[in-house]
């Protein structure tokens, strides 16, 4: 059996990246806006939480360049991925531009999609590419 290559292993890791973003997206909206937690929760417990959507937002990046410039060079030269992946990063960094709950939470699942797209166009792309 042949071995996957490269960038199958990272696009699966993107789509894994994309969802544990939206979780934690959608997580912390809704403990945010729920009023005993509100209440009680720490000024560095929102601190943490701002750290790991700085966090996921850079792994995402790293991975989706990891995975799709070199498979749209040596491979597909489909370009879908890549303007799927450029404009899901785009609304992934407006979302930490907004305050209001709903306009971030919106962009930010809009943005999810949008890079996790990518990556299984990328998947479908080298597929399609090997297979004939």
């Amino acid at each position: 059996m042949p071995s996957r290559p490269r960038s199958s292993w990272l696009d699966r890791l993107g789509i894994g990246v994309s969802i544990t973003c939206a979780i934690h997206c959608v997580g912390a909206a809704l403990l945010a806006a729920a009023p005993a937690f509100a209440a009680t929760a720490s000024p560095a417990l929102g601190e943490k939480f701002e750290e790991a959507e700085g966090a996921l937002l850079w792994i995402a990046l790293a991975v989706g360049a990891t995975a799709l410039l070199p498979a749209y060079l040596r491979d597909h030269r489909n370009p879908a991925p890549l303007g799927l992946f450029a404009g899901g990063i785009a609304f992934l960094a407006a979302s930490r531009m907004f305050e209001a709950p709903g306009l971030e939470i919106a962009l930010t699942v809009t943005g999810v999609a949008l890079v996790a797209s990518a990556h299984v166009v990328n998947l479908r792309a080298h597929r399609h590419t090997h297979a004939h």
